[in-house]
């Protein structure tokens, strides 16, 4: 595995996305700090030198497994990993872990295609590790591993763990996608909760059943 590291970048899942054509299966690209992070929904995504935040290059075999499930199998992954540490964290479905309802983690998961086939996908992780405070727009939402358990971890092992991790997952994937559901649905945070969502423009209300076997929320809607 080749790993890129920069001290300062604007986003690695932006470099990644700009040069994916020029690198091999499985580059692994870091820093310590982005100028413009994003997350899920063209959302920031802030971070610093006491977080991960590293993006992932897969461009073999991709025909093999259900694109639409890897950033539940990447949720999986950091969840196996983080969970070493902290035994009640959650996936939020799709991407997010979260602490008492508190963020710790976030996947974004873009698809390179051309001519309907997909020829690269790019996993960017962003994980709370040792940071004490957060921005004031996020610092009521968002918390960290150090913050949860008062100590202090070293990111870099845990990043190769979670990549390591994480590619072992990618097997499953292409041979018992059910597996990841299974795990997926064994931790969600969202069972059982009202959640508000929008279909044909208009807002509705229902309660999350499950996540079923193509990676969709089932929720069953109020009437």
């Amino acid at each position: 595995m080749k790993h890129i590291h920069f001290k300062t970048i604007d986003s690695t899942h932006n470099y990644l996305s700009s040069h994916y054509q020029e690198f091999d299966q499985m580059t692994l690209v870091s820093t310590d700090h982005q100028t413009s992070g994003i997350g899920r929904l063209e959302r920031i995504w802030y971070g610093n030198q006491d977080s991960i935040m590293c993006s992932l290059l897969l461009n073999d075999h991709l025909d093999n497994m259900k694109i639409s499930l890897i950033p539940l199998c990447a949720a999986m992954s950091v969840h196996k990993v983080l969970s070493t540490y902290h035994q009640d964290i959650l996936i939020k479905w799709p991407n997010d872990l979260w602490i008492n309802g508190l963020k710790l983690s976030g996947i974004l998961v873009k698809s390179m295609i051309e001519s309907c086939k997909v020829l690269s996908v790019i996993v960017s992780f962003g994980i709370n590790i040792n940071q004490e405070s957060f921005p004031d727009d996020i610092k009521d939402i968002a918390t960290s591993l150090k913050r949860e358990t008062h100590k202090t971890y070293d990111k870099d092992t845990i990043m190769r763990h979670i990549i390591s991790q994480f590619l072992r997952d990618l097997e499953y994937l292409k041979t018992d996608s059910t597996y990841v559901i299974d795990y997926c649905n064994n931790y969600a945070a969202l069972s059982g909760h009202v959640v508000t969502f929008l279909r044909d423009k208009t807002s509705h209300k229902g309660i999350v059943k499950h996540i079923n076997d193509d990676g969709h929320l089932v929720v069953q809607c109020q009437k």
